[in-house]
């Protein structure tokens, strides 16, 4: 298993991968992502959401979406992290 950053390669598996959560979530209705706007989003020149994606046997078998957000309460920057890895990656896990 390798994690790596997302790459233009992937956006169609990182958009498949979207839509399967919110299947998951019985929210389908509510996911407007597009390849497109997805390559605009993660590969800008300065993009400020990022993904690495999870790979196993030369397919990404799942996706980390993050980005930063900022408190001005506290004065600290803080890491929102999507993760979706379906859990049937799991049995054939080679630890």
């Amino acid at each position: 298993m390798l994690i790596r950053e997302a790459t233009v390669d992937d956006v169609s598996v990182i958009s498949q991968c979207i839509f399967e959560l919110a299947a998951y979530e019985k929210s389908t209705e509510y996911v407007k992502v597009t390849d497109e706007l997805l390559l605009d989003t993660l590969f800008a020149d300065d993009p400020k959401v990022f993904c690495h994606v999870v790979v196993e046997d030369s397919i990404v078998v799942g996706i980390a979406i993050w980005f930063l957000n900022y408190s001005t309460w506290f004065n600290f920057y803080k890491y929102y992290v999507y993760i979706y890895i379906p859990c049937l990656i799991f049995v054939n896990l080679k630890l």
